[in-house]
């Protein structure tokens, strides 16, 4: 069980009424509205601090949709792999190839 700590804030008076009408619309408690939000922050974070690491420009979220058409030309992944594949299956005794089949 998550133990919540007690907060008071001092939010932009329009702010607050936008964040108290979604509270109306969406039926969830003004506490777990920001909850949500620095939730997203920190997450979000993270994953910049990730890609810095990883030595990346940033890891944004995509639409799946538009991975076939960043792909370099001229690379078959399917081909590739398959051939991987056969190259580590070779590799493994006939103890081992036995077991995947």
């Amino acid at each position: 069980m998550n133990r919540k700590g007690k907060v008071t804030l001092s939010i932009d008076e329009e702010l607050l009424r936008e964040a108290r009408a979604m509270q109306a619309r969406e039926g969830k408690s003004l506490s777990s509205i920001v909850e949500e939000a620095l939730s997203s922050i920190i997450v979000s974070k993270w994953v910049d601090e990730l890609a810095g690491e990883l030595e990346l420009d940033r890891l944004d979220p995509i639409d799946p949709s538009t991975i076939p058409k960043t792909r370099p030309r001229g690379l078959d992944a399917e081909k590739i792999i398959k051939k991987e594949r056969s190259r580590s299956i070779e590799n493994l005794s006939d103890n081992e190839q036995t077991l995947i089949f």
